[in-house]
């Protein structure tokens, strides 16, 4: 993936609350209701080495329909 601002190649990274250690990042989506189930995609973190331009995607964008 290229940034957008520099079109040199992104580097993939990590994110972390500082929190915890090795934390991974979800984005997820639960439909009102007792019974109903939590979806989620884990979040992949792309980085511009040049400019630090930062873009999130989902993963597995899909589990959350």
């Amino acid at each position: 993936m290229k940034c957008i601002h520099c079109d040199i190649e992104m580097i993939t990274a990590s994110m972390d609350t500082g929190l915890t250690t090795g934390s991974l990042f979800y984005i997820w989506k639960k439909e009102k209701g007792v019974f109903s189930s939590t979806k989620k995609s884990e979040v992949k973190v792309y980085v511009c080495p040049e400019c630090g331009y930062i873009e999130l995607r989902a993963d597995k964008p899909k589990n959350l329909i």
